[in-house]
């Protein structure tokens, strides 16, 4: 993700296994629905989530 706005939600990972499923870049937007990544995890089968915004 990198200056866009999206829902992420019900994805699956398979194998060989991704170093990051979710990499939110340093363009993406703070706020909802990108700040509570433990949620976005959760709603996306456990997604490793990489998160290089600014903080």
């Amino acid at each position: 993700m990198d200056r866009a706005f999206m829902t992420f939600n019900g994805n699956s990972w398979g194998i060989p296994v991704n170093e990051f499923d979710i990499v939110l870049l340093a363009g993406t937007t703070t706020g909802p629905p990108y700040d509570d990544l433990a949620a976005l995890s959760a709603e996306n089968n456990h997604a490793t989530i990489s998160d290089q915004r600014s903080q």
